[in-house]
């Protein structure tokens, strides 16, 4: 049987491992995220759209990342464009404000365009993506709801907060 130190002991530094992963932020790679439209058809081309975080929020980076490819059959898309011209434009639903126009890169993969735009404040904004290509053009758009900015998560640090004091309790017990 083990004694009561060396389970307190290992307690203690799963507390503190616990305590350790509640404040590491999850890392996100270029491309992907929550997919707003997929091979949505117009012109000559089919525009899949993803935006990350999820939800988004003002005052902070808002990654859209764009594919473009040829149309398909069914609902599988052809093979992607390469070298289009790739605009994103975020306008306020009410139509109040001034537009942002960002154009998208080629991602690392070169298949998928993607930028980082700012929006300025929450409420219902407008995403455009509009892509030009060999084949001629092709535009999609759809509604994004933006947050409020984001303050510290509340609930992360008190779930760290809250693996501390056990720490702490685990390692009072164990001096007794």
């Amino acid at each position: 049987m083990k004694r009561p130190g060396v389970i307190f002991g290992l307690l203690a530094r799963f507390l503190l491992f616990l305590l350790f992963l509640s404040f590491v932020s999850p890392v996100e790679g270029h491309g992907g995220g929550t997919p707003r439209l997929v091979n949505e058809p117009d012109g000559p081309y089919w525009l899949s759209v993803w935006t990350s975080p999820d939800p988004a929020r003002a005052e902070e980076p808002l990654h859209v990342t764009v594919g473009v490819t040829e149309p398909g059959s069914g609902r599988e898309a052809g093979p992607p464009v390469l070298g289009a011209e790739v605009s994103v434009t975020l306008a306020r639903a009410d139509e109040s404000g001034t537009p942002i126009t960002a154009v998208a890169a080629e991602g690392a993969n070169r298949l998928l365009y993607e930028v980082d735009v700012i929006l300025p404040e929450p409420g219902l904004w407008t995403v455009q993506v509009d892509a030009d290509g060999p084949a001629g053009s092709a535009s999609v758009s759809f509604d994004l709801e933006v947050d409020e900015p984001g303050g510290a998560d509340w609930l992360l640090w008190g779930g760290g907060g809250v693996l501390l004091l056990a720490a702490l309790f685990v390692l009072a017990g164990r001096r007794r």
